[in-house]
């Protein structure tokens, strides 16, 4: 992977960094907002409940993809992004532009996650 290639994605690891940032941020906010809200009848609970439950599980998925993006640009820091952490070979580059937070190449990927299955 060429120095520009880093670079472009680097630039949009960035940037989705910070719209989940600040999608976090609402999202906490309207969590909050939520817990305080105590009127209204039956349905409009309800509706709130299961509003407030999705807002709070895209919240947990937004947050594992900042931090898998923070762990990315902390590798290209270090000099080590595009290096599996598995295996120590080079990953493909047409894997980390379709995941640019990839810590694995497919084989070590399809390793770690049999391996979770039979555990888990």
């Amino acid at each position: 992977m060429t120095q520009d290639e880093i670079d472009e994605i680097r630039q949009y690891l960035v940037s989705r960094r910070d719209e989940l940032t600040r999608t976090l941020d609402g999202d906490l906010n309207s969590l909050k907002n939520f817990r305080v809200k105590t009127f209204g009848d039956m349905a409009d609970v309800a509706l709130d409940s299961a509003h407030g439950e999705i807002n709070s599980q895209i919240a947990e998925v937004e947050s594992k993809e900042l931090t898998k993006i923070e762990h990315a640009l902390q590798r290209i820091e270090d000099g080590e992004y595009g290096i599996c952490e598995e295996c120590k070979e080079e990953i493909p580059s047409v894997r980390l532009i379709a995941l640019p937070y990839a810590i694995c190449c497919v084989i070590c990927q399809r390793k770690r996650e049999h391996s979770f299955s039979v555990i888990g």
